[in-house]
């Protein structure tokens, strides 16, 4: 689209310049400057706006849809409720920016740099999200579907938050906290959660295969029909948790405290459980196979319709060919 705004050039510095509302589709400005300029409502829907920098700006409401952000930086400006739908942030610097409510649907954050940044309300639905670190908080977010690649969530804290199919792949995330949050079928296999936090969330066939949830804590969660194969919950608190036909199979569950926790059905063949507390556990119709619960506390515990090792099952398992 040709630029009508003979100040408003690719390249160029703009200052205090008012573009608010203005149709600016498909326009390119790269290495441009913006300082101190209005752009609320603005279209910049297919921009190129590679390179450039945007210094206290306001960009309230604004159309960056399909727009490219890459390499661009942006210093103390407001994005309240702008759309970032389909948007590119590659490698793109964010300091002291308000996202609060903004739409970043579908987009593509690639070693974007966070500095004070905040994102309340912010939309992630189907987002790609790759290499990033000191990730705002999640606060009133909608996670659903986005795919977290290589990223270091460590610390990070999600509140009253949905990430229903939320996946995160090769990530870190250690001492995260989660509140109050809709995380049903979450997908966090090979994850390291150490001492992560989950309060009153819901987790309804959760992935958590081969992940590290040593030290966690969980309390008020339903984690019913969760896959929980092979994964470390050593020294884990997990106490009244819902576990119902959950799947623990191979899992270590050394030291863990599952005091009152709803387990019937559930598959805890092959777990270690040494000094595993079930103390008043509902183990109902559990799947014990090659369990050894002499090394389990299981003062109160419910093991009605429990099945125990089947012994030629587990000669089969256990047989070498020569």
């Amino acid at each position: 689209m040709p630029l009508t705004n003979p100040a408003l050039q690719a390249g160029v510095t703009v200052r205090g310049l008012s573009l608010a509302g203005e149709d600016l589709r498909d326009v390119s400005l790269c290495d441009t400057e913006f300082q101190d300029c209005d752009l609320s409502g603005a279209n910049l829907s297919g921009a190129d706006l590679t390179r450039s920098r945007l210094t206290r700006c306001r960009c309230d409401a604004t159309l960056f849809t399909d727009a490219l952000l890459d390499d661009a930086t942006l210093e103390d400006c407001s994005l309240q409720q702008a759309c970032l739908t389909h948007a590119s942030l590659v490698n793109t610097r964010l300091t002291n920016v308000n996202l609060d409510n903004a739409r970043l649907d579908k987009a593509r954050l690639c070693g974007v740099q966070f500095e004070s940044v905040t994102w309340r309300g912010v939309n992630l639905e189907r987002a790609t999200l790759q290499h990033l670190v000191k990730v705002p908080a999640w606060d009133n977010a909608n996670l659903s579907m986005s795919e977290w690649v290589r990223c270091d969530l460590s610390g990070l804290r999600c509140t009253q938050s949905v990430g229903v199919l939320m996946e995160m792949q090769a990530c870190v995330a250690r001492d995260m906290v989660f509140s109050d949050s809709d995380l049903t079928q979450l997908i966090a296999i090979h994850i390291d959660l150490s001492g992560t936090t989950l309060h009153r969330c819901q987790l309804h066939r959760a992935g958590f295969i081969g992940s590290d949830l040593g030290n966690s804590q969980c309390l008020d969660c339903d984690l019913e029909g969760a896959h929980l194969g092979s994964s470390r919950l050593v020294l884990a608190r997990w106490q009244g948790v819902g576990l119902k036909t959950a799947t623990l199979v191979g899992a270590d569950l050394s030291g863990a405290d599952f005091t009152e926790a709803n387990l019937y059905m559930a598959d805890l063949s092959h777990a270690t459980v040494r000094h595993t507390r079930f103390d008043r556990a509902n183990l109902t119709l559990c799947n014990l196979h090659n369990v050894d619960l002499t090394q389990a506390v299981t003062t109160g515990t419910n093991l009605t319709g429990a099945r125990y090792t089947d012994e030629r099952l587990l000669a089969a398992e256990q047989f070498t060919a020569i």
